[in-house]
């Protein structure tokens, strides 16, 4: 057997674990952790235990005397620690178990994800084309169904009659549709038949006919310009009926201002 030069320089007391193949011990990088010399014998300071001087039992019920091999330098010594790095092989599936995996439906869109459908085809034989001006309110929605509200019906009715605008100047168009008893907006095809009419100006009565066309901003009266259309912000139809003075004025006042382009 061939002399290795550095069994030369190596403690007695470690001699048996060098013969048995142990050749590097883990050093903590930590300064209060690492091994102190105490009467030549390795041991830890009391305040700087690691986890490599706390075997787990599974480690300290292996046979204490390690056997000494004589022959050749050559053989492998399996640890715990080369045992706990080898890869965890993923559990295999049956073909049963992958094609129920991969041939599940994707999920369908629910009725509160695509929203109900707009009666444009009903709504659309109303609508005045061409024509200058479109009127709507939060209320018309429900006043093109089939239970219209005469009180409103007869507010506008009033309001036209003492206008006197051209005949063919005024049509209606609503920005929001009955479902199941609820009213839900529908901006795009408000614009739609706004553009369908070839109109120049829409009249908007009310907070929420507001808010639907220009949503989050302030809500005040006035004129406002979208999409190179012009929209007054008047009060709603609930106002006038209400008895409010003041919105009467203040939709009676903007309406008279408004004059047709040549």
């Amino acid at each position: 057997m061939g002399l290795d030069a550095r069994a030369l320089d190596i403690r007695e007391s470690l001699r048996p674990w060098y013969e048995a193949g142990l050749q590097l011990v883990f050093r903590s990088a930590f300064p209060a952790a690492n091994t102190v010399e105490q009467g030549g014998h390795p041991s830890v300071a009391p305040d700087a235990q690691t986890e490599w001087s706390r075997p787990e039992p599974r480690v300290r019920e292996r046979s204490a005397a390690p056997s000494v091999h004589h022959g050749p330098r050559n053989v492998s010594h399996e640890t715990s620690a080369t045992r706990s790095q080898a890869p965890v092989r993923p559990q295999k599936l049956t073909r049963k178990e992958i094609a129920a995996q991969t041939e599940q439906p994707a999920p369908q869109p629910s009725p509160q994800m695509t929203g109900p459908q707009f009666p444009w085809d009903e709504f659309i034989t109303r609508l005045r084309v061409p024509c200058r001006t479109v009127w709507t309110y939060w209320e018309l929605g429900t006043d093109f169904g089939s239970a219209p509200s005469a009180p409103r019906r007869g507010l506008f009715a009033n309001i036209i009659k003492h206008l006197g605008w051209p005949g063919g100047s005024i049509t209606f168009w609503p920005l929001s549709a009955e479902h199941q008893g609820i009213l839900l907006p529908h901006v795009g095809h408000f614009w739609r038949g706004v553009r369908e009419a070839q109109a120049e100006t829409v009249f908007c009565f009310g907070r929420q006919a507001f808010d639907v066309l220009f949503p989050g901003e302030p809500h005040n009266f006035g004129i406002r310009e979208k999409g190179g259309v012009s929209i007054y912000i008047l009060p709603g139809p609930a106002e006038m009926l209400d008895g409010d003075m003041q919105a009467k004025r203040t939709a009676w006042a903007a309406l008279k201002s408004y004059h047709f382009a040549d």
